[in-house]
Order: structure tokens, then sequence, then C-alpha cells
């Protein structure tokens, strides 16, 4: 999905809506709950900022928890929380942060004639569950999606035209640019939902954002900086990962993801520490489900070939993969040749290969 727009979700009580001032039945020392229904405040405080907004005199939105990308061009679709439905939207022409607090500015708010509930949308299926669920505060949407709440708000004449165009240019610029902040979003989110360690996504984003002052990502695509940045995350920590793996996940080149990590190693002056033989045997073997004795022969079949120097300039992965094998065949355990190739990344040639070296030296 190319993000073109952000539907917000704005709360006429909150203390941006009120101007600043906090509502009393939010007070903790009040302890007292609002016994007002949606939209029935008579408080001259309540939706402050949405009056002034439709009456011309705010023309920035700001809200503390909220961090839209900064991106000049992108539409904020407002949704109003006790009208439950999107109001309205307004072009962002500019961005600044006061006191940590970050202002997204806009020249004019097009009110819809008719407020859309999010269980009308058809293009996008999040916009169901958001209907449904009661605490969530932003959603990136797509140029379709954008179209369909346009056209269910019954926009006509020359607001709907004008604003058609504007969604055109942001379209083509979406296209042309990977935004970074909308690509370690989206990115981190779909590596946490295939259950990648929190850790590791963590330094991801560290290493990720920190590439955006050098060079690195200029004229180059964010999504291969970013799994460029997952494979010095895992070496960074010490664990066992292999390019062509990051490659995989990403849908990328390996050879195109080997080259930027280079870069990055230099640029930010990076020296992941070495991943052993051992470390490899104790990762992959995971995959091979293999039991407590064949893990403990491997292992040992790696201090066999250190105390003769077999394989000594060979990959560690590949050492690695050679001592598990020898350790299935002495443990006589049922896993092929193949299955163990495969979950290490290396091929039966080259396992067969260095099995048939080690044998011969050991």
């Amino acid at each position: 999905m190319v993000a073109v727009a952000a539907l917000v979700k704005y709360n006429p009580c909150s203390v941006h809506a009120r101007r600043g001032l906090a509502c009393s039945f939010f007070v903790p020392q009040e302890q007292r709950k609002c016994s007002e229904r949606p939209g029935m405040c008579d408080k001259k405080e309540y939706d402050g900022w949405f009056k002034d907004v439709i009456e011309g005199k705010a023309k920035s939105f700001y809200p503390r928890r909220i961090r839209l990308l900064e991106i000049p061009g992108m539409s904020l679709l407002l949704y109003h929380s006790h009208k439950r439905a999107i109001v309205g939207e307004a072009k962002i022409v500019n961005f600044d942060v006061k006191d940590k607090v970050y202002h997204y500015w806009f020249e004019r708010f097009v009110l819809y004639p008719n407020p859309v509930s999010l269980k009308l949308l058809r293009t996008d299926p999040r916009a169901m569950m958001l209907a449904r669920r009661g605490r969530w505060r932003i959603m990136y949407l797509s140029s379709e999606t954008v179209e369909e709440i346009r056209e269910l708000s019954e926009l006509s004449g020359e607001s709907k035209e004008r604003l058609r165009r504007e969604l055109e240019i942001a379209k083509e610029e979406s296209e042309r640019r990977s935004f970074p902040q909308f690509v370690a979003l989206t990115e981190t989110k779909k590596l946490a939902d295939l259950g990648l360690n929190s850790e590791v996504l963590k330094k991801t984003q560290e290493i990720f954002f920190e590439t955006e002052k050098t060079k690195v990502q200029r004229g180059r695509s964010s999504k291969l900086a970013f799994y460029a940045s997952l494979y010095l995350a895992y070496r960074s920590l010490g664990l066992p990962v292999r390019l062509k793996q990051i490659g995989k996940m990403g849908e990328l080149s390996t050879k195109r993801l080997g080259r930027i990590v280079r870069l990055m190693m230099d640029e930010l002056g990076i020296k992941p520490p070495g991943v052993t033989p051992r470390e490899w045997i104790l990762s992959s073997s995971k995959k091979l489900k293999v039991s407590q004795k064949t893990i403990k022969l491997a292992l040992q079949m790696i201090n066999d070939f250190e105390a003769v120097n077999t394989l000594r300039w060979r990959n560690p992965v590949s050492i690695a993969a050679t001592a598990m094998y020898l350790g299935i065949v002495k443990a006589n355990a049922n896993v092929s040749q193949g299955k163990v190739a495969e979950a290490f990344g290396v091929s039966s040639v080259t396992l067969r290969n260095l099995a048939r070296l080690a044998l011969a030296k050991t």
C-alpha cells in the first residue's frame, strides 16, 4: 500500500480539543466520571479546536500523542470520535516542532457534506476493525480509500476537483519515493506479526533512522536500507542470520542488500562481532528438531575440527552445517543431508564435499 493520507482519531474532550484546558471530569484528583452523552456537553471549551477549524481560526493539528509522517502534501483526514465518522480533511503544507510537540499546518479544512462512517468503507478491511475498536489513534490510507471516502461524503464541484488533483500529485510523489518513516512502520509491523524478536526490531529501527543522517539512503530504496538494518541488528546482537535469509524476508536481491550493508557498516562505523560455528549450530538446529544428544555430538565435531585445523578457512556456516550433519550420522538420527543443507542455507554439494574432507582429516 502506498500511503497518501493519514486518518487520525480526534477526541473532542481531549486537552488539545479544549484548547489546552483539561476537563474537570478527567482530573485524577476528582475521581469522577462524565455523565454527558457523546456530543451533548454544554461546556464552551468542548470541541473548541474543531469549532475554530470550521471558522478558519485554527490552522494546525498538534495532539501530543500522535505523530504523522513529515510529508508536506499528505492529506489529513479527521475522524470525530463523538460523531463516529470522518468529518473532513485538510492538506498538510508544513510541520514544525515546539516543546517536543509536532504541529502540522494546513491552509484550509474541507468539511464533508455528509460525515463518513468507517463501517461504509470497503477498499480497506482495517476500517471495519477500527470501527469496532475503541482505542486507536492513526491509520495510513491509500489513494483508493481516500477516493472512496470522498465519494461517500458527497463532495462535489470545485472542492472535489481540486482535491482529486491534489490526490494525484500526492500519489505520484508517494510512488516516486519510499518514505522512511512509513517503511519503518509497515515493515516493523509485518516482521512483528511473523514473530521476530522485539529486541532485534528495536535495534533495527535505531540503525535505520541513524542512516537517515548519512548519504546511505540517497537515491536508494528505504525498504532496502531497512532490511540491511535488520541484518546489522542481528549481527550487532550476536545472533546468527544469513544475508540470503534477510533478503527472502523482504523479497530483495541478496546482491543489492550486500552492497548497502557494506556501505552502512562504513558510514556508521558498525563492526559486528563474528558468529562462531557453535552459535550457528545452536540456532539452526531448532529447524531440524534434533535431540540434545545429536547437538552435543555436533558441537564435539567442532572441537575435533579445531584440534587438527580441519576446515580452518571455511565459512562458519559451512563448518557448522558439516558438524551438524556428521553429528546426525553418528547419532543415527533420521534427518537427510538435504534438510541439513536447507536449515543452514548451504548447498548439498558443499555439505557433501566438506563432510568428505572432514572425515579424511579427523
